[in-house]
């Protein structure tokens, strides 16, 4: 049983509104309020001629108030199609995997995708729980994983090189280096507060090593000679004693 967590891009663009709201209001007061002394004050502008520096320069407050909103809300909507894209939490059988969207670049108008990937194996867990008091009261925020023997595995790269599958609930990765090479050990990961409820998530995490606990143990390898190979060998076997 499979559990995954997607990226709360919410709070993005509530970060957009709150800037919009407490910061762009004031802007335009002030430009209302120099637009009024203007006006009343028409006659020593033009005297003084100071009108059309005084008109320029309100314009100008203007767009790059206006510029500025629109590219916040552009590099906004950008961010939170990678967000939603690449950071995930995803809780399998016997590993939890944290995906987490690490920039981007272009070279020779190919764009490439970074992200960071850790794996933490069940079987090493040795504890879960959310960063500060106040988060913990809250029920928000960070959450640190510890594992034993530093078995958490932290992996920084192209994010189509780091695709993986799973074969009878186990990880396995589409290309096989990534098994042995390419990451870093950790005995403690932190999963970033971009999952909104940090409460639900840390009693999952404590779900699935209770179901992983609970299974039965793994059944040695046992080599079986294909039934074709067994059936010459005794063919052979029967031969040699008729010959003998």
């Amino acid at each position: 049983m499979k559990r995954y967590f997607h990226c709360d891009t919410n709070r993005y663009r509530k970060n957009l509104r709150n800037f919009i709201e407490f910061a762009v209001p004031p802007v335009f007061l002030a430009v209302v309020l120099f637009s009024v002394c203007l006006l009343l004050s028409f006659r020593n502008f033009m005297q003084g001629g100071l009108l059309f520096p005084a008109v320029a320069a309100v314009c100008g407050v203007l767009f790059a108030v206006s510029l500025a909103v629109r590219l916040l809300m552009e590099i906004t909507e950008r961010v939170v199609a990678a967000r939603a894209r690449y950071t995930y939490l995803e809780i399998g059988m016997r590993d939890i995997i944290i995906s987490v969207y690490a920039g981007s670049f272009t070279v020779m108008g190919e764009k490439t995708v970074n992200r960071r990937l850790v794996i933490v194996p069940l079987s090493e867990l040795r504890s879960v729980e959310i960063a500060g008091k106040r988060a913990r009261k809250r029920g928000r925020g960070r959450v640190l994983v510890k594992a034993k023997n530093a078995a958490i595995r932290e992996y920084v790269g192209n994010s189509r090189r780091l695709g993986y599958y799973f074969a009878d609930g186990t990880l396995k990765f589409d290309e096989w280096l990534y098994e042995e090479n390419g990451f870093r050990k950790r005995s403690v990961a932190v999963i970033p507060a971009d999952f909104g409820g940090a409460l639900a998530l840390t009693r999952a995490v404590n779900l699935a090593k209770k179901r992983f606990d609970s299974l039965p143990p793994e059944k040695p390898y046992v080599f079986r000679e294909a039934a074709f190979v067994r059936e010459r060998k005794i063919r052979e076997k029967l031969k040699s004693n008729r010959n003998f």
